[in-house]
């Protein structure tokens, strides 16, 4: 019973969460950020086109990871998951002089939630390896947490709802 309400609530508030990624992306793209990762994002040309779509598909494969959790479909969880470590990772396929401007540039924390975001997806990936339904939904809350947080942090004009409604 606690299991099923758990992930009934860890799917309403990613629906809620992806509806607002969905909205928010179709909004003018024009407004800047309080911090800086938009702005690295535009400043080194084809990186912000290439983020967006990279958010994109994490986005899809957030929403083929809730419908893999309640089918008890580890191998998609397990897929998805990979996908959102290593290909839907900003610094994937990265030309190293790009690498290394972006590097020189990014904020720190923006980095440390990312290496967040790698960290949790492959504990998921593991978890789903390992067909452990306890730890595939606590490291998938992790993942859930950490995209919240960095959207929180650095596009809080993207999601104004999301930015009203945590306390810091």
């Amino acid at each position: 019973m606690r299991l099923g309400l758990f992930i009934l609530l860890i799917g309403f508030f990613v629906a809620l969460l992806f509806n607002n990624i969905s909205k928010s992306l179709a909004q003018d793209e024009d407004t800047e950020s309080e911090i800086q990762p938009k702005e690295v994002f535009a400043k080194i040309d084809g990186l912000y086109d290439d983020v967006v779509a990279k958010m994109k598909k994490r986005e899809i494969s957030m929403t083929k990871i809730i419908i893999a959790i309640y089918k008890g479909d580890y191998d998609v969880i397990k897929s998805e998951a990979d996908k959102i470590n290593v290909e839907f990772s900003i610094e994937y396929n990265m030309d190293p002089d790009i690498q290394a401007e972006y590097n020189s540039i990014i904020t720190s924390e923006f980095i440390f939630i990312d290496q967040d975001l790698n960290q949790y997806s492959s504990a998921l990936s593991s978890s789903a390896e390992e067909k452990y339904l306890e730890g595939t939904l606590i490291q998938f809350d992790q993942v859930l947490r950490t995209c919240v947080h960095c959207h929180y942090t650095f596009a809080k004009e993207k999601f104004p709802s999301l930015a009203k409604s945590l306390v810091e």
